[in-house]
């Protein structure tokens, strides 16, 4: 399955702002880039998977920099998620009420 920007904007809650610019950078790669004004990028499900891994990242603080260096080295995605998802429990624990 493919997805639009928008469409991976309301099913993960990110804006599309944060996915053209995780395209843009090369966080991710869209299965099919942008062809000029008016057209738009394609996104697998795996890019999908990606971009729900760069949301929890980010909550914990982690620049995009290196986001896109986990996601480039990390094999399996679905494990990536789920380690991103512990990670996030514990920096909010350890951050809950240190403001």
């Amino acid at each position: 399955m493919e997805y639009t920007t928008v469409q991976l904007s309301r099913l993960l809650g990110l804006s599309r702002f944060q996915i053209m610019n995780a395209a843009q950078t090369g966080v991710i790669k869209p299965v099919q880039d942008a062809k000029g004004r008016g057209s738009s990028r394609r996104y697998s499900e795996h890019n999908m998977k990606q971009l729900k891994a760069m949301k929890i990242l980010l909550s914990c603080k982690i620049p995009l920099r290196e986001i896109s260096d986990i996601l480039q080295c990390w094999d399996d995605i679905d494990e990536l998620i789920l380690k991103a998802e512990e990670f996030y429990e514990l920096f909010c624990h350890l951050t809950r009420g240190s403001t």
